[in-house]
């Protein structure tokens, strides 16, 4: 499966995602499993809730994965703030139920 050709409207650009992610060991863990399933997308990883901000105000992301605690707030607040400054246009959360190591 090819990250650039099986989304309606971008199959001639590369996915963008961030990624919010404190933990190193979890990041490597989803950037890996990204890589596997969509090796032409574009992942950007950041550790904290200030650097996630800025970024994803200033670049449009196709995709955010964002944890629940981080360094700075947490990735609903975050989702609270780029909804308030109109920065994305839908949202769709999934909280894990138990943790996964």
């Amino acid at each position: 499966m090819s990250s650039t050709t099986n989304i309606k409207g971008m199959e001639n650009r590369t996915v963008q995602i961030l990624l919010l992610e404190d933990e190193p060991f979890m990041a490597d863990h989803v950037i890996g499993s990204l890589r596997e399933v969509m090796p032409e997308a574009e992942v950007v990883h950041t550790r904290t809730y200030n650097e996630a901000l800025a970024l994803a105000l200033g670049t449009q992301f196709d995709c955010l994965i964002l944890d629940r605690n981080v360094i700075g707030g947490d990735g609903l607040g975050l989702v609270s703030a780029l909804r308030e400054k109109e920065a994305v246009s839908y949202t769709h959360l999934t909280l894990p139920t138990k943790r996964i190591v």
